[in-house]
């Protein structure tokens, strides 16, 4: 009852395992030969649902005016993202984050050049590390930078001008906030 297409298993299969794995009701060797898995394949499967069930729970719609605003903000992301030859389902930040940790060469320069001026702009939003935060909030999300340099040099020309904007916007508010906070 293997349940693959192609030597692939479906993703409900992968599911049903690592759930069945993470409730502890069966050792992995018991689960191996129920589903003929090695047991190390069915450890990582059990590893990445744990790893990334909080990113399920987060998924919340908020109708509030900052989640109206919020999903605004990730929409106009992604479409620069795609413009500038990213997947249209992840952000730049996202990307950013990705890249600036597994880039080599020197592209880590770039990738971390800009990974530093996109962490400015939403610290007063997001702490430290957005970047990183947006990639680990992202886990599936697919990643790509084979398109070169002209996209490179795109992403760099759309963040740069408007992370400036959005920083000097997002530091009034915060400064704002500490000033009207501090009174009370």
């Amino acid at each position: 009852m293997k349940e693959k297409s192609k030597n692939e298993y479906t993703p409900e299969f992968m599911a049903k395992v690592a759930l069945e794995a993470a409730k502890e009701l069966l050792t992995l060797d018991e689960l191996s030969i129920k589903y003929k898995l090695s047991t190390n394949q069915i450890q990582v499967w059990k590893n990445e649902l744990i790893t990334y069930m909080p990113v399920i729970f987060k998924k919340t719609f908020d109708r509030s005016f900052m989640g109206y605003f919020r999903n605004l903000l990730i929409s106009i992301d992604q479409l620069g993202n795609t413009i500038c030859g990213g997947d249209p389902d992840s952000t730049i930040s996202a990307r950013v984050g990705y890249f600036a940790l597994r880039s080599s060469g020197s592209q880590v320069y770039f990738w971390k050049g800009l990974q530093k001026v996109i962490n400015f702009t939403f610290w007063p939003v997001d702490g430290h590390d957005h970047c990183l935060k947006a990639f680990h909030n992202d886990p599936l999300e697919t990643f790509y930078d084979n398109r070169g340099d002209f996209f490179r040099i795109g992403l760099s020309v759309i963040v740069v001008p408007l992370c400036v904007l959005i920083s000097t916007i997002l530091y009034l508010i915060w400064l704002v906030r500490k000033l009207f906070l501090s009174q009370n």
